[in-house]
């Protein structure tokens, strides 16, 4: 009879962080709960704390521009959830 290894995961999350020089961490976040929301909220985290927008005005419109566009993000979410259901 071959015995099967079992495998018990702890609690898991994403850790996300940015360093001034290579030493100095400048922010550090651990996001947790269920995996589904971990991915949005890191995404939403990503956008507004990691890569801050660069804000322009065209008349009187507020325009922010990401170093990655957004919709990269956005879409790479949908398809994925849409694969699974």
């Amino acid at each position: 009879m071959l015995s099967v290894p079992f495998v018990r995961l702890g609690p898991q999350a994403i850790k996300i962080g940015r360093f001034r020089t290579s030493g100095e961490l400048q922010y550090y976040d651990e996001i947790r709960g269920p995996l589904l929301l971990q991915v949005d909220r890191a995404t939403d985290l990503l956008l507004s704390k990691y890569l801050p927008a660069n804000v322009a005005f065209e008349g009187l419109q507020r325009v922010e521009r990401y170093p990655v566009p957004e919709a990269a993000f956005r879409h790479r979410r949908q398809t994925e959830f849409s694969s699974t259901a």
